[in-house]
């Protein structure tokens, strides 16, 4: 099924003077379909027009406008952002390089940067001018690709990301895996499986702390994210305390969370809620408790 739509795009293609290669046409398909749920008629559409758009950059038939994040508001136009790097998501698509969240003062976007493109690698918390880039939208939510046409500009400098407190008031319930002592890859900050980091191989790596949980407060389930220093204190040890003992840091964080009744409050990123505060309730009534716990179960 996906070879036939992969001919089908490659032909379209063709009729309009642009070539692409047949394995990335089936990673992008394959990505949208089988990653993300796709309609394939969609899909199909979505492949289609970014082909067709990554050729007009090519003839220079558009020019990128330089944008403030909360400007972009059409789909498959050529901007030009300056932003700084919140976070890194593992991909876990070969034909995606880095997955992530820039921000400027103004808001918040997700970016796609493609392996194909053979860019540089963007690094957290650092500021860069990227220069056309393809807009795109995604569940109602703009989003922004980094292809072979992009240029990546490192500049010295500081932004003031625009972020907007949140907070969610429920028991926690679960904590996925990658959680606990983790290993980050010294060249890009990524966490690394079994000491390989999927962008660069076997490389040193550097400890850190970071918990990945679920939140339910009865109507719906919240992720959050809780970093170094927080789950330091849940774990009642720091860093250094923890690989020189050889603490269980799981355990630890488990005992005081899940089951527990929470706010947390933090910055919005994604589906994620960066935990900035988090504060224990106590009283909170008891058949309320058990009828989160007992919805919880279905997680």
């Amino acid at each position: 099924m996906i070879e036939e739509m992969v001919d089908e795009i490659k032909h379209k293609l063709e009729e309009r003077g642009v070539g692409a290669e047949t394995f990335e046409i089936e990673s992008r398909l394959r990505l949208l379909i089988e990653e993300y749920g796709v309609p394939d008629d969609e899909a199909k559409r979505s492949v289609t027009n970014y082909f067709l758009r990554d050729a007009n950059t090519d003839t220079g038939s558009e020019k990128p406008r330089k944008l403030k994040i909360k400007e972009i508001n059409t789909e498959g136009s050529c901007v030009t952002i300056k932003g700084k790097v919140l976070t890194l998501w593992e991909s876990r698509h070969e034909a995606i390089s880095q997955i992530g969240l820039i921000g400027d003062e103004s808001a918040v976007i997700k970016f796609t940067k493609w392996k194909s493109a053979n860019l540089p690698d963007l690094e957290i918390d650092k500021v860069y001018m990227i220069e056309n880039a393809i807009t795109d939208v995604w569940q109602g939510r703009y989003n922004i690709k980094l292809n072979r046409n992009t240029q990546i500009t490192e500049l010295e400098e500081d932004i003031e990301v625009m972020s907007e407190k949140v907070s969610y008031k429920g028991i926690f319930v679960k904590i996925h895996e990658g959680s606990g002592l983790i290993y980050r890859c010294a060249k890009c900050n990524r966490s690394v499986i079994d000491g390989e980091c999927q962008e660069h191989g076997f490389v040193e790596t550097n400890p850190d702390l970071r918990i990945k949980s679920v939140m339910d407060d009865g109507n719906s389930v919240q992720d959050v994210l809780i970093r170094r220093e927080m789950t330091e204190k849940l774990a009642g040890a720091d860093l250094d305390q923890i690989l020189r003992e050889g603490i269980d840091v799981l355990k630890r964080v488990e005992d005081v969370l899940i089951g527990r009744y929470y706010v947390a409050s933090g910055r919005e990123v994604g589906r994620y809620i960066l935990v900035e505060d988090l504060e224990r309730v106590d009283r909170v009534a008891y058949d309320e408790v058990e009828q989160l716990l007992y919805e919880a179960e279905a997680l």
